[in-house]
C-alpha cells in the first residue's frame, strides 16, 4: 500500500506507463502523476504549502466527471498558474469556499430534506480546506446563517429552502461552456488535420468543437465569430499559415479572459509575430504529434 502524494492517505497505484501512476483517493479523487513529481513531493518540504490547491482541483474534477491531470515536471508550474488558480471552482475567498461547500451537498441531495453524510476527515478538500478544523469551521458558519441544518453533529448535514435558493442563484450566474473555439487557416491541406488533429483532441476531452466555416448562419462572419467566441470555455489558435484572423480571434478571446490554447506548425514558428511568439505553443509536424500535445493541454489547462 502507498500513499497518496497531496495529502498522505493509503492508496493502490495502477501503473500508467514505466514513469506514471494513477490512483484513487477519497481525499483528492483520481491523480495521475510521475515518479519524478512523486519524488518531489516526498522531499520538497516547501511544496506542503501548496498540497491543499492541487489536492482541491483533483478532488473538484473527479466530482465533476473532467479529465484527470496528470501531474509532471513540466507542468507543475502550470498548474498552480493562474489560468488555473483564476478558474471559476477555485475559490478566491471566504464566499466561495462556503459555495463550494452548498454546492456539493445540492449534488450529493436526491431530493430537499435529504440528509448528506459528510466525513470531516475526508470530504474537507471540497471547500480546498488545509484540514478538518478549518472544514468544521465552514459548515458550523453556514450552519449559523441557516444555509444548512445539522442532523448529526460533524457527519450528516442537510441543505435548507435557503440553501437550495442560493445554489439557484448561484446557477443563474454560471453558464457552463463546453464548447472549444478552434482559430485555424482555412485551406484544403488542412482538412484532415483540423479532422484527426484538433476536432478529434477537443472531443475525446469531453468539449464541443466549433469552428466557424462549418457553421450555418445568414449574418456576418465577423458577427458570428464574436458570439461564438463568447459562447465558448476555450480557444485553440492555430497559427500555420500566419493568417491575420486567427491573431484577431486570440486577441478577442485574451480580451475577455478566455483561455487559449497556442498551437503551430513547428517549421513555421519562426514567422510568428513577436507579440504572440512569447506564448507556449504546442509545435507539430504531423496529425499525432497535434492531437497528443493538444489532448494533453486540454486536460492539464482547462478547467470548465
Amino acid at each position: 500500500m502507498s500513499k497518496c502524494d497531496l495529502c498522505g492517505w493509503e492508496v493502490i497505484l495502477l501503473p500508467v506507463n514505466r514513469d506514471i501512476v494513477k490512483y484513487d483517493c477519497p481525499r483528492c479523487g483520481e491523480v495521475e502523476i510521475s515518479g519524478t513529481m512523486s519524488a518531489v513531493f516526498m522531499h520538497d518540504r516547501e511544496l506542503d504549502k501548496i498540497k491543499y490547491l492541487l489536492s482541491g482541483i483533483t478532488r473538484y474534477r473527479t466530482n465533476n466527471n473532467l479529465p484527470v491531470i496528470t501531474i509532471l515536471s513540466n507542468n507543475f508550474e502550470k498548474l498552480l498558474d493562474p489560468s488555473i488558480l483564476d478558474s471559476s471552482f477555485v475559490p478566491r475567498n471566504f464566499s466561495d469556499r462556503l459555495d463550494l461547500i452548498i454546492r456539493y451537498l445540492y449534488k450529493k441531495s436526491e431530493y430537499m430534506g435529504q440528509p448528506v453524510e459528510v466525513d470531516l476527515k475526508i470530504d474537507y478538500t471540497i471547500a480546498f480546506c488545509k484540514n478538518d478544523v478549518e472544514f468544521i469551521h465552514l459548515l458550523n458558519h453556514l450552519e449559523e446563517k441557516g444555509f444548512i441544518l445539522s442532523a448529526e453533529k460533524g457527519k450528516v448535514y442537510v441543505l435548507k429552502f435557503e440553501g437550495w435558493d442560493k445554489v439557484d442563484e448561484l446557477n443563474r450566474k454560471v453558464i457552463k461552456k463546453k464548447q472549444g473555439f478552434i482559430a485555424m487557416w482555412f485551406d484544403d491541406s488542412m482538412g484532415e488535420i483540423y479532422k484527426k488533429g484538433f476536432r478529434q483532441a477537443i472531443e475525446d476531452c469531453g468539449y464541443e468543437p466549433m469552428k466557424i466555416d462549418l457553421k450555418q448562419h445568414n449574418n456576418k462572419i465577423d458577427d458570428e465569430i464574436m458570439v461564438e467566441i463568447r459562447n465558448s470555455g476555450f480557444l485553440v489558435a492555430d497559427f500555420t499559415g500566419n493568417r491575420g484572423g486567427v491573431y484577431f480571434e486570440a486577441g478577442f478571446a485574451m480580451g475577455l479572459g478566455i483561455d487559449i490554447i497556442w498551437t503551430c506548425r513547428r517549421s513555421e514558428i519562426e514567422n510568428l509575430h513577436f507579440d504572440t511568439r512569447q506564448f507556449n505553443h504546442i509545435t507539430w509536424e504531423t496529425i499525432d504529434e497535434l492531437y497528443i500535445g493538444l489532448t494533453n493541454r486540454i486536460k492539464n489547462t482547462i478547467t470548465i
